[in-house]
């Protein structure tokens, strides 16, 4: 199997909010250029915040130009929800794939 064709799981655990934001770029950049899928595994009540959403946001544009993928191991879920939302992103039911997890919310401000 090639690099390119290759898939990765990493698991980030624990708090991702600015604090470890720096070590999951990290992991993120590493594996994105050593494969062609990575596949992102959270906890579900891990704590998230801006800054960790838009690592995915920056994972994705860079995943679509080096035409790879980067996706989440299950639908956002707790923490990881709740901060997409906030963002305004409206993940798409059941999605994974980080395109279609960022998708902007079409709602208006109340």
């Amino acid at each position: 199997m090639s690099a390119a064709s290759a898939q990765i799981r990493i698991v980030l655990r624990g708090s991702l909010t600015i604090a470890a934001c720096e070590a999951a770029h990290l992991e993120l950049a590493r594996n994105l250029a050593a494969a062609g899928s990575v596949v992102i595994e959270t906890d579900g009540d891990a704590e998230v915040d801006l800054s960790f959403v838009q690592l995915l946001i920056a994972a994705q544009r860079s995943a679509e130009r080096a035409g790879r993928v980067v996706a989440l191991a299950a639908p956002p879920a707790g923490g990881l929800a709740e901060a997409l939302i906030s963002c305004g992103f409206q993940p798409a039911p059941n999605a994974t794939d980080l395109k279609d997890v960022l998708l902007i919310s079409t709602r208006s401000a109340a």
